[in-house]
């Protein structure tokens, strides 16, 4: 173990967590057995990561989990990838965890850290069906047909968080795995009930569990309901089967209709009739969404001062840029459009010229220029108390 009191150890195909998969039943044990040689500087480091991490911890919470005189050890194994995580153990329990995800390395609690305060103080939370947790402990990653939504899906049904951000699954009220977004917020609504939710780390029932006291969490018999599901999805082309839940490792969402009309046929708002907001105009129609749609992009550019951060992600674009600019008692939901996705509505703005989308890697598209000078964005008015 040497002075730094850290077991290191590589066990070829040894699995480590789920997703990348489970620690082994050796290295279970291995966990347990050094777990006594401990320094009071893992325990220093842990509380410093915990408060970066949990912001909604107290320090005195902090100082709870990981008490000044508490034994604790900092254990850096390797998942079969060969990524190296670090599992921190108090007491010889294990009680937080890193992972590489698209922020870097992020500390992450174990159920057992999670079972002692709510859900949403340590991360993002998901909740989840019963016979879906059966799939996450054999190594699946939670995909959104298994995720519950309360009401329906819009742009604020997630929250706010970016990719790779902490996250927790929660069944019959209580965290049963924990993980890492596999998309941003506004990527999940955007996929429309389809794709990967969290790309799981740990499960309630794995070896890194089972390094600990084992003990069950307090499950209550109701299941967090809601008037439906996550959307079901479309029906598959002919010749290809249903989504296998246990065996997808994604879902892609199907190509949406075609452009129900042309862009010339929107109109630009103008001094006259901007003062009231498209969609207050024509109620919660297919031409009124994309009025509403196109008034926010053009104020969202107008109001930029030619200074968005280009090349910018066109998720982000809307998220930080076109979302906020919906007027107020008014609610943007490209969904409702007949553009369906951001995609085909950023094409046809590109056809009239008002900017450029480049694809630096497929599947990942940026904004690359925009003409702050074209007509439709110098001639766009709004009035500045319903805005």
């Amino acid at each position: 173990m040497g002075q730094s009191c850290a077991c290191q150890a590589h066990y070829g195909s040894v699995m480590c967590l789920p997703s990348s998969s489970w620690v082994s039943h050796v290295m279970a044990k291995l966990l347990m057995s050094q777990s006594c040689a401990c320094q009071a500087p893992y325990g220093k480091k842990l509380r410093v990561q915990m408060s970066q991490q949990f912001l909604k911890l107290s320090e005195e919470d902090i100082h709870q989990l990981v008490p000044l005189k508490e034994d604790v050890a900092a254990m850096k194994l390797y998942c079969n990838k060969g990524d190296p995580t670090v599992v921190y153990l108090c007491s010889g329990c294990p009680l937080a965890f890193t992972v590489n995800s698209h922020l870097g390395s992020v500390l992450l609690p174990s159920v057992y850290m999670c079972w002692l305060y709510p859900a949403d103080t340590v991360a993002t939370v998901f909740h989840t069906h019963p016979d879906v947790l059966e799939r996450l402990q054999q190594g699946a990653d939670l995909m959104m047909p298994g995720v519950i939504i309360s009401g329906q899906l819009s742009p604020t049904t997630f929250g706010n968080f970016e990719a790779g951000s902490p996250a927790v699954v929660v069944c019959r009220g209580a965290v049963v795995a924990v993980g890492t977004t596999a998309l941003s917020s506004t990527d999940l609504y955007m996929a429309g009930g389809h794709g990967k939710a969290v790309i799981t780390a740990h499960v309630l029932g794995d070896h890194l569990w089972a390094a600990g006291t084992k003990a069950m969490p307090n499950f209550t018999e109701q299941i967090p309901s809601a008037p439906s599901s996550t959307p079901v999805p479309e029906t598959p082309e002919s010749g290809s089967a249903t989504c296998d839940y246990g065996s997808c490792s994604s879902c892609t969402v199907s190509e949406e209709q075609q452009l129900q009309e042309q862009m010339d046929e929107l109109q630009v708002v103008d001094d006259q009739t901007s003062a009231t907001p498209p969609a207050q105009v024509s109620g919660n129609s297919c031409e009124a969404m994309d009025a509403l749609l196109l008034h926010c992009f053009l104020k969202a550019v107008q109001q930029s001062n030619g200074k968005l951060p280009l090349p910018l992600l066109t998720s982000s674009f809307y998220r930080l840029h076109v979302l906020p600019a919906c007027p107020d008692n008014s609610a943007l939901d490209i969904k409702k459009t007949s553009y369906k996705k951001l995609s085909k509505f950023l094409s046809a703005m590109e056809e009239r010229g008002i900017l450029k989308i480049s694809e630096p890697k497929k599947g990942v598209e940026n904004i690359s220029s925009v003409d702050y000078e074209h007509p439709d964005v110098t001639n766009f008015r709004y009035s500045k108390v319903n805005a």
